[in-house]
């Protein structure tokens, strides 16, 4: 049970850092990973990992998050 909780934990925050518009040079190196990755998906004006299935713009602010195939 700790474990989802951790994973929820993650994801509200985040969410919470997207809406805050929060930057740093880290978010800009992982996003561009995230663009150019093959497994970048677009849905409408969504922005997803077909692996993990994660919101990618949401995912690559969370710190203690990590890429699914090890790029970051």
């Amino acid at each position: 049970m700790a474990c989802c909780g951790k994973k929820i934990k993650n994801i509200f925050t985040g969410w919470f850092n997207l809406a805050r518009k929060t930057t740093s040079k880290e978010i800009t190196r992982r996003t561009g990973i995230c663009r150019n990755c093959a497994d970048n998906r677009w849905k409408g004006m969504r922005k997803w990992c077909a692996v993990c299935k994660c919101y990618y713009p949401a995912k690559v602010r969370v710190k203690r998050e990590k890429c699914p195939k090890g790029k970051w």
